[in-house]
């Protein structure tokens, strides 16, 4: 009898199911079986799984009644003591079964272990999934932080307690997990173990409303069974708004809105304290994080305690209080003072208030963004080139938006940026990756692109001691912003493994700076 059975449904799969199925057979763990059940596909795929000449493949032909009924009949026909679910159009890293197998055989408690997914394609992030069963578990209640593709579950649990798929529902793991979340544990490996295909039209609008709205009425039932919280019509509105913002409406409506979400979160939070259905504080902090996604940026509307308002930080020149700053969750608004006493002309004023706008971060009044060092990373080549982070020592924000794949550069390729919080003081960025393809790698250290009226802003740092692969390239302080940039490349290969490491601060200039600055 084997160890795992892997469940593998398939329709239509050719274009990346030998990729799938190789990721699978190449582990390091070999004490499995590998189920492939077929809904009669079309295409190729067949053919493609007949080619194999693997004992421990096993094509099942399925009820044709959709995925979650392929999934039922797979784990109905399994052998394995765990069950891993794989998807046709993604890959499993070779060591991805063997560490699920150690850490299940480790902790008996756990029924449900999935770990982080890489999604590349289309989009290209990590998801990194919560660790915990109770953080898991307060999630449901706003998405599911189960990756379905890197699960792998005990199938005697699943058995004894006929756990099984929903058939016919658009969620069905979504479904099944909020319907066992109370009779079993999760958890979640941090460590990225499959990586998840993204592809164009692989969710069409219109399936998106479907899922929006069976997605709120699982929640509905959710609350209901385990809460005792009787969702109105007008709550379900709520919820569904997380993905339909509040475009074109009024200011009245909107306040209204956000007053409800106020009342609805907090009825959640009363009826938990009674019933301890999750955990407090836990609960607590998953309904601050998810709050600004609801809100969608109206949350300064109201005043509510999941977005509590402070001052940062207030900025005086020569005893005169000049720019106050004050923020509320991922909202930051600001406020210049108008009157200043020593300004009296009015070029001299639009002149200072420039040189307050542009050189000295200080009193910059831009955007939070200001306080960001940017590093840009491309992997230039061909198309297909890409790069994976593996680690970093600093508190980093990967971002991988639409206009960066292919950009206009010297060459096709892929990339992402990083946003580092930045300080008056050096502070140090030790950053991994993995390359993908042969190429070179530009790195450009600069500035956040932020503007005003169409301009961009020099809002500039200082960089130094910058390595990369254990080559020094800058020892010497030097100043960048968005528009003139840093730049180094390092030549690399496929599967090459890149690291940088620099300080970073943000720009202080000079007096001899300054007075040249309001000379011109």
């Amino acid at each position: 009898m084997p160890v795992v059975s892997v469940l593998m449904p398939t329709y239509n799969a050719e274009k990346y199911l030998k990729e799938a199925i190789d990721s699978i057979l190449n582990q390091t763990f070999t004490d499995f079986e590998f189920l492939i059940i077929d809904d009669n596909s079309k295409d190729k795929t067949k053919k493609i799984i007949g080619k194999y000449n693997d004992k421990r493949i096993k094509l099942i032909k399925g009820p044709q009644k959709g995925l979650a009924a392929a999934l039922n009949c797979g784990i109905k026909k399994a052998q394995g003591k765990y069950i891993a679910r794989m998807d046709a159009d993604d890959i499993s890293l070779p060591a991805r079964l063997e560490k699920q197998v150690n850490y299940l055989e480790a902790h008996p408690e756990i029924t449900v272990l999935g770990t982080w997914q890489e999604h590349f394609g289309r989009w290209n992030f990590i998801h990194k999934a919560k660790a915990t069963h109770e953080e898991c578990k307060a999630e449901l209640l706003f998405n599911c932080d189960l990756c379905h593709s890197t699960l792998m579950f005990r199938k005697e649990d699943f058995i004894k307690n006929n756990m099984l798929y929903p058939e016919g529902s658009p969620q069905e793991d979504y479904e099944l997990w909020l319907n066992i979340c109370n009779q079993v544990r999760f958890a979640n490996l941090p460590e990225v173990l499959c990586r998840h295909r993204t592809y164009e039209g692989s969710i069409t609008s219109q399936k998106k409303d479907i899922l929006t709205t069976y997605h709120v009425k699982l929640l509905q039932k959710f609350l209901r069974e385990n809460l005792h919280i009787n969702l109105l019509d007008a709550d379900l509105d709520l919820l569904q708004r997380r993905y339909n913002p509040l475009a074109g409406k009024t200011k009245k409506e909107i306040k209204n809105y956000v007053r409800r979400l106020n009342a609805l979160f907090e009825k959640i939070e009363k009826k938990n304290r009674k019933l301890k259905i999750f955990n407090i504080k836990i609960l607590h902090k998953s309904l601050k994080r998810n709050y600004p996604v609801f809100a969608r940026g109206y949350g300064d509307i109201v005043s509510s305690k999941y977005l509590k308002t402070k001052p940062i930080r207030q900025y005086n020149l020569l005893g005169v209080p000049v720019l106050s700053v004050y923020k509320k969750a991922k909202i930051t608004s600001y406020k210049l003072f108008k009157h200043i006493p020593f300004i009296s002309i009015k070029e001299q004023r639009n002149k200072i208030k420039y040189l307050f706008l542009n050189f000295i971060p200080l009193f910059s009044v831009c955007k939070s963004e200001e306080k960001m060092a940017r590093v840009d990373i491309f992997a230039a080549g061909s198309a297909e080139n890409m790069i994976i982070p593996l680690s970093q020592n600093c508190k980093i924000k990967f971002e991988a938006p639409l206009w960066y794949k292919n950009p206009v550069w010297s060459a096709p390729g892929n990339g992402f940026l990083l946003n580092c919080f930045a300080s008056f003081f050096y502070r140090k960025i030790n950053f991994s990756c993995r390359c993908i393809g042969n190429g070179k790698l530009d790195f450009l250290l600069r500035g956040p692109d932020v503007r005003k009226k169409g301009k961009n802003i020099p809002i500039l740092f200082d960089y130094k001691d910058v390595v990369i692969n254990g080559k020094r390239v800058l020892s010497v302080p030097a100043s960048a912003w968005h528009n003139q940039p840093l730049k180094f490349t390092t030549i690399v290969k496929d599967g090459d493994f890149a690291n940088i490491t620099m300080k970073y601060r943000k720009h202080i200039p000079s007096i001899t700076e300054i007075i040249s600055k309001l000379k011109k």
